[in-house]
């Protein structure tokens, strides 16, 4: 909704900018008819002016459908500066890295994976990975993702108890 406030100010600014054409076209039509058929051309230029506000105050919403508020307003998490800490060895700030992306958005699965992942595949660490494991049972609203994550957590534990 920030878009459709902004386009509100910048109408209201524009309208503002606009007014003075408003008039001359009024005046214009008032006067009689010679000039009354020219009073057309001086709304012309407000047109102009006010046409980029309600284009966006119009099809803001219509834009929702392909583009929801709700996934404009998650978290961006930065994935790869936790990958690039793995490529070159730096598990533990890596491990570091994803903990701290729980609390900015416990409801993402692929957080509790890549620690559970990290901590059986490079830390050899079944401890944290149960910890994640339990951790995301906690923090995951949905049953589908909870399974999700119960059966990566199985299949995980027993490929790498295997090395």
């Amino acid at each position: 909704m920030s878009d459709i406030g902004f386009a509100l100010k910048a109408l209201a600014k524009r309208f503002l900018l606009s007014l003075p054409f408003f008039a001359i076209s009024v005046l214009m039509f008032i006067s009689g008819p010679p000039f009354s058929i020219f009073a057309v051309f001086p709304l012309l230029i407000p047109a102009f002016i006010l046409v980029g506000p309600i284009s966006i105050i119009f099809s803001s919403p219509a834009g929702s459908i392909f583009n929801p508020g709700r996934r404009r307003n998650e978290p961006a998490l930065m994935f790869s500066l936790p990958e690039a800490r793995i490529m070159h060895g730096e598990y533990h700030e890596a491990l570091k890295m994803l903990e701290d992306m729980i609390p900015r958005a416990p409801f993402k699965l692929e957080i509790y994976i890549r620690i559970i992942d990290l901590a059986l595949r490079h830390l050899n660490e079944p401890e944290v990975a149960r910890n994640a494991f339990h951790l995301g049972l906690k923090n995951l609203k949905s049953l589908e993702k909870r399974k999700y994550l119960a059966e990566e957590y199985r299949r995980l534990m027993s490929l790498f108890q295997l090395e």
